[in-house]
């Protein structure tokens, strides 16, 4: 056996028996046989099994990103059209009155029109859905979801897979039920046999349960009443207004010695009737034993005042009664009737209570021609004392009452 640098010997040659040959060889062997288990070689990076050296150099980034996205591969495919429309509107209007700059105006027109997705991959892991469209009708056709997901590769993962764009909440629970239509993020996380699912995301939908019965779909909703009912429940006074929660505190009897015996209900005539119409006067204040017309005020230095220092038709607490005596505006009305039967008269009328009465048309009283309602057309409550026309009341229209009552069993006219 001899041993050299180069060309030269540098250790005198030595001689083994073939036994001491055989021993050496068997020892080589073994050497190399554990080297090449474990990896290790001294020609190369990897050994004839083909396993790295792990003391060889590798590739940092490539070896993390292909542990991360499952691959290096990127694959993103786009579709779709993105239409621009650039104008200009100039318009010249030859008006004298106008000058000569706004004779002439001009402006850009601008619009952009985009139908657009795309769908790619980072990998095995990482999956990315798109999807735009300004056209679109409902905002959910609108989608964008990115999902990052390791469960096909190691049950050892913690972070199993992630979700951001447009998410689900779906709960096998049926006392807590999930949502379904999210945005934000979802992360699902395994620590050994515990799961935890993560969530913050803005709800996008709600919940609505619908009852279909015979072939139809029957749903339960509530509304105030002023939101649906408009225009059609009038008091019959401003007492009946006061007495109303006061005689409904012991349920199911109303508490009220009010009782309407007779009633006429009379409305704009709008629907070119021809039977039951007449001219008729509706004044404001009439009966009220608090009138509105009580006097001057700042904004209103020249109202009148129709009211009485002590009205004498009273209820049981005190209070003044609607009743034609409880003010000065029917007394005076009807002394001059009698006096003066022009004052019936239609084309005098509205004169005669703007100029004699200093009442206001609109505001204190008003003459229509109206109609006189069916009792199919309205509802009332005979000890309340209100009335529910069944029409829908315009705005524009007028309605007029005229009724008998008693209280305490003594009768009273409006």
């Amino acid at each position: 056996i001899t041993e050299k640098i180069g060309d030269e010997f540098y250790r005198a040659p030595t001689y083994m028996t073939f036994e001491e040959y055989l021993n050496w060889r068997d020892r080589k062997q073994q050497e190399e046989y554990f080297d090449r288990l474990q990896g290790v070689t001294l020609s190369g990076d990897r050994s004839s099994s083909g396993i790295e050296d792990p003391i060889a150099k590798f590739d940092v980034k490539t070896s993390l990103i292909d542990r991360l996205f499952g691959g290096t591969n990127v694959d993103i495919r786009p579709q779709g059209n993105i239409n621009l429309t650039f104008g200009f509107d100039y318009q010249k209007i030859q008006n004298p009155i106008l000058t000569l700059r706004q004779q002439r105006t001009g402006n850009f027109d601008f619009d952009m029109d985009i139908n657009m997705s795309a769908s790619g991959k980072i990998g095995e892991k990482l999956n990315l859905n798109f999807n735009y469209n300004t056209q679109a009708t409902f905002d959910f056709d609108n989608q964008m979801k990115i999902n990052y997901d390791t469960k096909n590769f190691s049950e050892d993962e913690i972070i199993q897979n992630i979700e951001a764009g447009n998410v689900s909440m779906p709960l096998r629970s049926n006392l807590i039920k999930g949502a379904q239509n999210l945005f934000g993020v979802k992360t699902e996380m395994k620590f050994g046999h515990l799961r935890t699912t993560l969530l913050a995301a803005q709800q996008r939908s709600r919940q609505q349960s619908l009852t279909v019965q015979g072939g139809s779909q029957v749903q339960t909703f509530e509304r105030p009443i002023d939101e649906y009912d408009e225009n059609r429940h009038f008091f019959l006074s401003h007492w009946n207004r006061n007495e109303f929660e006061p005689a409904l505190e012991c349920l199911p009897v109303p508490i009220s010695q009010f009782t309407v015996t007779r009633m006429e209900v009379w409305i704009t005539n709008d629907r070119l009737a021809t039977e039951n119409v007449r001219d008729v006067v509706a004044l404001m204040d009439l009966g009220e034993p608090q009138p509105f017309l009580n006097g001057p005020t700042v904004d209103d230095p020249n109202r009148p005042d129709y009211s009485l220092v002590s009205p004498p038709e009273l209820d049981n607490k005190g209070q003044g009664l609607p009743a034609n005596n409880n003010n000065r505006l029917y007394p005076m009305i009807a002394s001059d009737l009698v006096s003066d039967p022009a004052f019936r008269f239609s084309d005098q009328v509205v004169s005669r209570l703007t100029n004699q009465y200093e009442l206001k048309q609109i505001r204190d009283f008003e003459k229509v021609r109206a109609r006189l309602l069916s009792s199919s057309e309205y509802t009332y409550n005979d000890q309340l004392g209100f009335v529910s026309i069944n029409l829908n009341v315009q705005p524009d229209q007028v309605v007029g009452i005229a009724l008998e009552y008693t209280y305490n069993g003594i009768p009273h006219k409006i």
